[in-house]
């Protein structure tokens, strides 16, 4: 994995929410096969390692888009920014992506999309501090055309046993799902974006979400705890802002479960996060952090306000057999973006970083 860009595919391209394209004629070749996803994988793994190693955002954009690519991209920014080399400084560790679930739908026209459970592997001599203990990540791939790569659209980090088993059809392909299903479904990243801006702002969970979602020990993934980090900069005497919203255009990328289960859906939320001194003629300072990049959202210095833009790719189980039911969160990718400030010309300065400026959960290898 790596960061996420802008290439997002719309819910119409994709076809009734990504469970079938075109249905397969006679005349016509399936554009890809369930036993076809591994080799998909080693593929985009070999391309993302390239990427990594070098910090190459041209790599980068021949593997990945949508707002998989836009998160990368700017974690790549910020990294170069810092004087790494690779994505994880001074000598890269390598990994492969192996598939422990696969979603396919029945396609044989262009765009095409299929979706994975993919465990991450190390590779020989990753520092234990880049592993995490069940880690896996659900990854939404999409084919432009016949002659284009497949490549990551998202890529949510998620705990593997808390995703249901994915279903299967005929031929071992992805069945289809039916229209009352994608129409419940489609409200899912305006629900999710409207109860973190209200539990940020309150404190009160809802439509699902709880506690653990924010990131717990042993958990290798976390939603940025927007609530946490308000009360923060409050003690701090900032004023912080936070408007969330379902990234446009729609990456709604939706998989069949098995059993009864329901629908695991895959999505992006957009976070604008800003902050202003309280009182009138202060400033913020914004410190340099040695360790981890993406703090540095803008370059240290003393501003008058700053924002940072951020991603967060989510991973929730709707449980279809129960309509109207609140989603279950099964993982999490939440990541800042390059932001911006303006810079104070006189004013005293509060020692003060604000904390929602990229919480990173643990060191991952899986980007």
């Amino acid at each position: 994995m790596v960061a996420r860009a802008k290439h997002a595919v719309g819910l119409a391209a994709l076809c009734a929410l990504a469970t079938s394209c075109s249905r397969a004629s006679n005349q016509s070749t399936v554009v890809a096969t369930p036993s076809a996803v591994g080799q998909v994988a080693a593929t985009y793994s070999a391309a993302n390692n390239r990427a990594n190693e070098s910090l190459s955002n041209v790599d980068q954009a021949l593997d990945e888009q949508g707002s998989a690519l836009e998160i990368d991209d700017a974690a790549f920014r910020l990294e170069a920014r810092a004087g790494f080399k690779t994505a994880d400084g001074p000598k890269y560790y390598p990994f492969s992506l192996v598939p422990v679930d696969v979603a396919v739908p029945r396609q044989v026209g262009y765009p095409a999309k299929l979706e994975a459970l993919l465990r991450t592997r190390p590779s020989a001599g990753t520092p234990s501090s880049y592993k995490c203990a069940g880690e896996s990540q659900v990854d939404v791939f999409v084919k432009d055309s016949s002659s284009a790569p497949w490549r990551v659209d998202l890529e949510p980090v998620v705990t593997t046993n808390l995703v249901p088993k994915f279903a299967t059809g005929s031929g071992g392909f992805a069945p289809l799902v039916s229209r009352a299903q994608e129409d419940q479904v489609s409200k899912l990243p305006a629900r999710m974006a409207s109860a973190l801006e209200s539990y940020a702002r309150t404190g009160k969970l809802s439509d699902g979400l709880a506690k653990s979602d924010f990131g717990i020990a042993g958990q290798c993934w976390g939603i940025d705890n927007l609530r946490a980090d308000k009360i923060a900069e409050a003690s701090a005497q900032v004023s912080e802002t936070i408007s969330v919203s379902a990234y446009t255009p729609s990456d709604l990328s939706v998989v069949p479960l098995a059993s009864g289960d329901g629908l695991l859906a895959l999505f992006s939320l957009r976070i604008v996060e800003t902050y202003k001194p309280e009182m009138v003629g202060e400033a913020i300072t914004w410190p340099h952090s040695s360790s981890n990049p993406l703090a540095d959202s803008v370059p240290a210095g003393t501003y008058s306000s700053v924002t940072v833009p951020e991603i967060c790719e989510i991973a929730a189980v709707d449980h279809a057999s129960n309509a109207g039911s609140a989603p279950t969160v099964v993982g999490a990718d939440c990541t800042p973006l390059v932001g911006s400030g303006k810079r104070a010309s006189v004013g005293q300065t509060l020692p003060t970083a604000p904390a929602s400026s990229g919480v990173v959960v643990n060191e991952r290898i899986d980007r």
